[in-house]
């Protein structure tokens, strides 16, 4: 009997959970772990099913077919390389200095990429960016979900067989993939993390409007602000600029409907009149145009988008 792969997990979070819980869906076996003692996963595990197990970090490194890496960045020096040299390493990893503390390496320009930064540190393993960009919240297993309803995810890394390898693992969780090239290329993935951030921040200014949440109660997160084009910000609306972080992020219309209880004809509207107000013809052409980038061929210069 051929047995399922194994993903093994380091890191057990609300990402790294997301990802079990996806992986366990797809029929996988996961081996999970955290910074703690692999008992302190037991009800993860219960929920999981026979599919999954509790581990050590080293040991989930060590019996993986692939491992995830969902920890935060500035514990990117204490993963085990010897346990994972010749594997394929699925980096979920954003820097966010304000939440986890300054990384010098960054912050002086010494590494390009927080990609990179892990690469360098596991140096004999083949690091993939993926999953770095979608809200967790959104990692959940639809067995509905045909090939002409997933969602995309783009993926980053210089090795392709490896890239070739996450492809099929994206696959067989239920999204297709995009290549966007090399580590120097997942930039745009760590901006479009920041577009997740900012449509968290917007939902969460609303519900403090709405005195849903007020600061400081249980519950409140002060997401860190994010930045983006500030002629793209002139142009757009705020309701069209929520869209286009989604968008960003890589949702589909169904799923831009979903979180902003929108009807899909509703969302569809929205983005033909923000491809209008940008200059462009293709969404992609639109998140280009949203991440500040200038390669998009029929995308206008910035100084006529409002024209």
């Amino acid at each position: 009997m051929i047995q399922p792969p194994t993903l093994g997990i380091i890191g057990c979070g609300r990402a790294g959970s997301a990802l079990a819980r996806l992986a366990v869906a797809a029929d996988l076996n996961v081996v999970v772990s955290n910074s703690r003692d692999p008992g302190s996963l037991a009800a993860l595990v219960a929920e999981l099913g026979a599919h999954a197990r509790a581990a050590t970090s080293c040991q989930a490194a060590r019996f993986g077919d692939m491992v995830a890496l969902a920890v935060p960045l500035n514990a990117y020096d204490r993963l085990p390389a010897p346990e994972l040299r010749g594997k394929t390493v699925v980096d979920l990893m954003n820097y966010y200095p304000e939440r986890h503390g300054r990384i010098a390496e960054l912050d002086s320009g010494e590494e390009a990429t927080s990609s990179r930064l892990v690469q360098n540190h596991l140096v004999d393993s083949r690091v993939v960016r993926v999953f770095s960009d979608i809200d967790f919240r959104l990692l959940q297993p639809d067995p509905r979900r045909g090939p002409a309803d997933r969602s995309t995810l783009p993926i980053a890394g210089d090795d392709a067989e490896a890239k070739a390898e996450v492809t099929r693992l994206l696959g067989l969780l239920g999204y297709h993939a995009l290549d966007v090239g090399t580590f120097e290329s997942s930039r745009a993935l760590a901006a479009l993390a920041i577009a997740t951030e900012q449509a968290r921040a917007v939902t969460r200014v609303m519900a403090e409007r709405l005195d849903v949440i007020a600061p400081g109660a249980p519950g409140y997160v002060n997401w860190p602000a994010a930045s983006w084009s500030a002629s793209t910000r002139i142009c757009l609306a705020p309701q069209e600029q929520r869209i286009m972080a989604l968008a960003a992020a890589g949702r589909s219309v169904t799923e831009m409907a979903r979180e902003m209880y929108l009807s899909e004809k509703t969302v569809r509207n929205y983005l033909s009149r923000i491809y209008r107000k940008l200059g462009v013809r293709t969404r992609t052409e639109a998140v280009l145009r949203w991440l500040g980038r200038t390669d998009s061929p029929t995308a206008v210069a910035p100084a006529r988008m409002c024209g």
